[in-house]
């Protein structure tokens, strides 16, 4: 392995840029506050701490469980399932937890649609930092930094590899917007939203992982695969969405 080209840079600089254009832009085409973005990065904050705090030890605890009592394919399902079930579960319940309990239970869709860009954009802003702070340090102290930074560096090689990331910011954040949207729902309309919203955090955090484990990302073929997955699953449902906006009258 190598020091990686300082084109690598433009992979946090392009996660970072997403973030603010998907931020900037809703702002500019409907003036929503920004209040409400960093009330989505608050949510998102709160999501992590009690995602790492809760679901690590679960996880921890019940995947080596699943994998040595279970058959291989019921326990690939299982664990799929309960990865999908704790990350929705984290996620709903801190984004209904502060909608139903404060003001934001009175948002327009413009403002929820502000929420949840966010709850993405604060995580892709982080993320896209982090890779930039990453491969500043390769350049500048390639011998010092672990092995496994090392390999993680090594793969931001080629345009591919850089353009990805970016890509999947793009459908990551569209994908905090739908469960963002089906919570807000659920507080201001009807308990059957709710029921939707789990739907797509279960079986999208379910799908992506067997995604990684099945295609894996070592490979160009596998990366494409994988986003290609995790895009096209979003875009439904993000399709769905805009459909119910247009011809109901919900509000949010």
């Amino acid at each position: 392995m190598h020091p990686p080209s300082p084109f690598a840079l433009l992979a946090g600089i392009g996660m970072m840029l997403v973030a603010v254009l998907a931020v900037a832009g809703w702002w500019w085409r409907t003036r929503t506050a920004f209040k409400f973005f960093w009330w989505g990065a608050l949510a998102w904050g709160i999501g992590v701490v009690l995602g790492y705090g809760l679901g690590r030890p679960a996880s921890k605890a019940a995947l080596p469980f699943f994998r040595s009592h279970l058959p291989p394919l019921l326990a690939g399902i299982t664990v799929y399932t309960f990865l999908g079930v704790l990350s929705a579960l984290v996620q709903i319940v801190v984004v209904w937890f502060l909608v139903s309990r404060t003001r934001l239970r009175e948002v327009t869709a413009n403002e929820a649609v502000g929420l949840g860009l966010g709850v993405g954009a604060i995580e892709s802003l982080l993320l896209g930092g982090w890779s930039v702070f990453c491969v500043i340090l390769g350049l500048t102290s390639w011998a010092d930094i672990s092995w496994s930074t090392r390999a993680q560096l090594a793969q931001l090689e080629g345009p591919l590899r850089i353009a990805v990331p970016i890509f999947e910011r793009v459908w990551t954040i569209a994908g905090f917007v739908v469960g963002t949207l089906l919570v807000v729902w659920t507080v201001q309309q009807r308990v059957r939203w709710l029921w939707a919203a789990l739907v797509f955090k279960v079986s999208l955090v379910a799908l992506t992982t067997w995604s990684v484990d099945h295609f894996g990302l070592r490979t160009e073929s596998g990366l494409l695969k994988f986003e290609a997955i995790g895009a096209s699953y979003v875009a439904l449902w993000a399709a769905a969405i805009v459909v119910v906006l247009r011809r109901s009258r919900v509000r949010v």
